[in-house]
């Protein structure tokens, strides 16, 4: 997701946890999950989330997210291409997230308390690129272009604009308010400025929004009129993005101290 990623199917990250239940039990509960979110996926063209209770305590829960701007039939193309996908790259993992260009699935053995205490500003992945800026007002233009972006943003919004030589865009999860979103943005900046530095363009993912962003960092402006476009897809849109993804990176930081090395790569 985001406008760094031209192909919207490319894969750009993905985690998986190891499965302890058996073959059968995947068979039928996470199979006929994916089913149901990829045929939901040509109804509903933004986000999408489903928990099923499974016995008195645990379920399994399932989303999807599309970028934005995607229209109906790309989100769905693009949901569509994600279960073969995760079988590759996971298997039969009990918990498995993967992210494209233009849409996310995730879904994972949980319970309904765990799936709505999620911190949805937690650090999920960063992609930065090599080039650098030489622009000493690069992150000042870039904070102007996410300000403006942000001005009556509405909930569950995909949105995007630009600043001189620098383009953003940004989306948060489908059930964030406009305030939680606006402050899930602001934490993104930050982490970027933190773990991407001076990066012309990078991506940084959180639990449940993302940004984008890109410029050529020499301070040649492209244009000097700021412009900002806000896409709100009928009733809850969605960033990036993701439920209970804190439970995966709790998981994985815990199983990389054991040297147990589950996340896919």
């Amino acid at each position: 997701m985001g406008t760094a990623v031209d192909d919207y199917t490319a894969e750009v990250f993905h985690g998986c946890i190891e499965t302890n239940f058996s073959t059968i039990v995947y068979s039928e509960n996470v199979k006929p999950l994916m089913d149901f979110l990829v045929l939901q996926s040509t109804k509903e063209n933004a986000f999408y989330a489903n928990y099923t209770a499974l016995d008195s305590e645990y379920g399994i829960m399932g989303l999807y997210q599309c970028r934005g701007d995607l229209s109906a039939t790309e989100c769905s193309n693009c949901v569509s291409t994600i279960p073969t996908l995760a079988n590759q790259l996971c298997g039969e993992s009990e918990e498995s997230l993967i992210q494209l260009g233009g849409c996310c699935l995730h879904y994972q053995f949980t319970t309904e308390l765990a799936e709505k205490s999620v911190n949805a500003t937690k650090f999920v992945e960063k992609i930065c690129k090599d080039k650098k800026a030489t622009d000493e007002g690069f992150w000042e233009k870039m904070e102007s272009a996410f300000n403006r972006v942000m001005t009556g943003t509405g909930i569950g919004g995909f949105y995007t604009g630009s600043y001189e030589d620098v383009n953003v865009s940004g989306q948060c999860q489908g059930d964030l308010s406009n305030e939680h979103c606006e402050t899930c943005f602001k934490s993104a900046l930050q982490e970027a400025k933190t773990r991407c530095g001076d990066s012309v363009s990078g991506q940084i993912y959180l639990n449940k929004c993302y940004i984008s962003y890109n410029g050529n960092g020499n301070g040649v402006p492209s244009s000097h009129r700021v412009t900002t476009r806000v896409a709100i897809a009928v009733g809850i849109v969605g960033v990036f993005l993701l439920v209970v993804v804190a439970v995966i990176m709790s998981r994985r930081r815990r199983h990389r101290d054991e040297g147990c090395g589950v996340w896919c790569r």
